[in-house]
């Protein structure tokens, strides 16, 4: 090989560096020796440009190994899973039940979407709520009772969390839901105002939890 192609590939292998690491956040450490090599490519001479080209190939294919596996790892959203949501809608309350409104809803909101009053309307009253963290945001429930039947309706603030795979898209009353059975339970999800909402339950069916949804 010449010292023009020496001086071709090495251009090349640091392009796709600098390349890679625009795209791709990676570690200070990682990003620190992909600086390192390219100052070795730029000012070695011409004998040890090949053994530094591979060098410096390595590195970039290393940082665009990690960006393949933030973005595969992410799902296309940084974050949690809706399914984390309903487990933790799941849960029994910590709290005391919200006071009641005059409008049909509960004195109780997450980013501005508040939470329904269903005890006029099918006699399922706010038994008590909880306050979890879903993914480093806040994530408030409230769970409603009539008898021994409990539903948990979880609000996540901040943007949408991702939605599992095996979830089942469908249309009630002309709005769109996601749909999921996790063993003995089940549960919907849905957006409101750019929020994450999940009503969950092991002990009603699919049926009450659109009727909830659509009510809102």
């Amino acid at each position: 090989m010449t010292g023009r192609d020496d001086r071709a590939a090495s251009e090349r292998a640091t392009s796709r560096i600098r390349a890679a690491a625009a795209t791709v956040r990676a570690p200070q450490s990682l990003r620190a020796a992909v600086a390192q090599e390219r100052l070795a490519v730029g000012q070695s001479a011409p004998r040890r440009s090949r053994s530094l080209i591979f060098a410096g190939a390595a590195a970039a294919a290393l940082v665009l190994a990690v960006a393949v596996v933030l973005v595969s790892g992410s799902g296309g959203r940084q974050g949690g899973s809706v399914a984390d949501a309903a487990q933790v809608a799941l849960r029994a309350p910590t709290d005391g039940p919200p006071a009641r409104t005059s409008d049909g809803r509960v004195r109780l909101s997450v980013g501005g979407v508040s939470f329904p009053d269903y005890a006029d309307w099918k006699g399922w009253r706010a038994v008590g709520t909880r306050t979890d963290t879903v993914a480093g945001r806040a994530a408030v429930t409230v769970v409603y009772g009539r008898g021994a039947k409990r539903v948990g309706y979880t609000i996540v603030d901040g943007h949408p969390l991702r939605i599992p795979a095996g979830a089942k898209r469908l249309t009630y009353d002309g709005l769109d839901f996601w749909v999921l059975h996790r063993g003995d339970a089940r549960y919907i999800t849905w957006q409101r105002d750019g929020r994450t909402c999940v009503l969950a339950t092991r002990e009603t069916k699919l049926a009450r939890l659109l009727e909830f949804a659509a009510s809102i």
